[in-house]
């Protein structure tokens, strides 16, 4: 579902984005925390949103969760992010209806810890080349730590279908009231009316379109 959706923007982005603005499309943003990336792209009928963002922004922590209190907020984060009421606040004489919602994180399907504990393994097994055994399990339990503060992403995808599309001029963001940890995005934009890159921030959670 959602590689189709992806798909879809990335064609729609790249065809309508010449020069420096269809590079900053093709590329993922660095992972930053505090900060997002939104992709916008508005095709006749059709609104497209991808976002991309570090798990800590939207769940507070990025490795596989262990307490329930971790598993309970990243089940709460899913429910929220598939609710995409909760995150953008389309404009009502639009008469804009959600077809299509995918959400994907490596930490849902626990990838996280699974990466962490193999690139643990790994570094164990060059350590005992070199090292007594006993060591180097100890020094590969504190890589192992230090592994686990590797980065972990949510990627979200909603497609709308919108009966009165002239009137979508805008959208609002509450992205930033729902995950507070959120401090900025940086919106990419292909609609009839052009292509634009704009900043958003809690002061600022207006999307021109």
């Amino acid at each position: 579902m959602k590689h189709g959706l992806l798909s879809l923007i990335s064609t729609i982005v790249i065809t309508n984005s010449p020069g420096s603005l269809a590079a900053e499309f093709e590329q993922h943003g660095a992972h930053e925390h505090g900060s997002a990336r939104l992709n916008v792209a508005l095709d006749g009928s059709a609104l497209y949103l991808e976002l991309e963002s570090p798990a800590v922004n939207i769940v507070g922590f990025e490795h596989a969760p262990v307490k329930d209190e971790e598993k309970l907020q990243l089940d709460r984060a899913r429910v929220q992010l598939q609710n995409p009421e909760s995150l953008f606040l389309l404009p009502d004489n639009a008469e804009c209806q959600l077809v299509e919602v995918d959400v994907d994180s490596s930490l849902f399907s626990g990838a996280v810890e699974h990466h962490h504990a193999d690139s643990a393994e790994e570094h164990d097994h060059e350590k005992d080349k070199d090292k007594d055994k006993d060591k180097d399990k100890e020094k590969g339990h504190e890589d192992e730590h230090e592994n686990d503060k590797g980065h972990a992403d949510i990627h979200a995808v909603y497609h709308f279908e919108c009966s009165k599309p002239q009137q979508l001029s805008h959208l609002e963001l509450k992205l930033f009231s729902t995950f507070p940890q959120t401090r900025d995005i940086d919106a990419q934009v292909i609609s009839p009316r052009g292509q634009t890159q704009q900043e958003l921030s809690p002061a600022n959670t207006k999307i021109e379109l």
